[in-house]
């Protein structure tokens, strides 16, 4: 029998909202192989449990490994995606529980090109800092602090609201 096992730490991936319905969620660990052995294989698909901003059940949806996958809010049994801090966790592999958090702002990052766009005269200035919050968000969801990647999305979400985007956001 065969073992899909993934290299030390090297558990990874890139995950962007592509709009508030849908994430685009791509592995990019370093799985075990043949190569490393003939008792490795690395799976199609793996689980993956998914606790979205202000739950704490989580929710397995199924991915496929070294692959892309769109996980929607259907599955993740959510009406939106929403603004927040999404943690991401394996089943145990080989022993192990892998487990990452990342900021997901599908609203926010709207609203910023939004400004951008807008035909009204904005404040260059604010909207960097609304940038610099953005950004503090992302590194101390990454980081896996999320408590300071929460007190800066509130932050972030008092400054958009102070600088009047005429968005279609939502």
């Amino acid at each position: 029998m065969n073992c899909s096992c993934i290299r030390g730490d090297k558990f990874n991936f890139f995950v962007r909202a592509i709009d508030s319905e849908n994430i685009h969620y791509q592995d990019l660990s370093q799985w075990m192989g043949p190569g490393d052995s003939e008792y490795y294989s690395i799976p199609e698909n793996f689980n993956l449990n998914v606790i979205t901003p202000g739950k704490f059940k989580a929710v397995q949806v199924e991915v496929k490994a070294l692959n892309s996958t769109v996980i929607t809010a259907k599955d993740l049994k959510i009406p939106k995606i929403k603004d927040g801090i999404y943690c991401f966790q394996t089943e145990e592999i080989c022993g192990k529980v892998y487990k990452k958090t990342q900021a997901l702002l599908p609203d926010i990052e709207c609203k910023i090109k939004s400004l951008y766009t807008q035909d009204e005269e904005v404040d260059k200035e604010s909207i960097s800092e609304v940038e610099c919050f953005l950004k503090a968000v992302q590194y101390a969801a990454e980081e896996g602090n999320t408590k300071q990647a929460q007190e800066a999305l509130n932050v972030l979400n008092v400054l958009l609201s102070n600088l009047n985007c005429n968005c279609n956001c939502e």
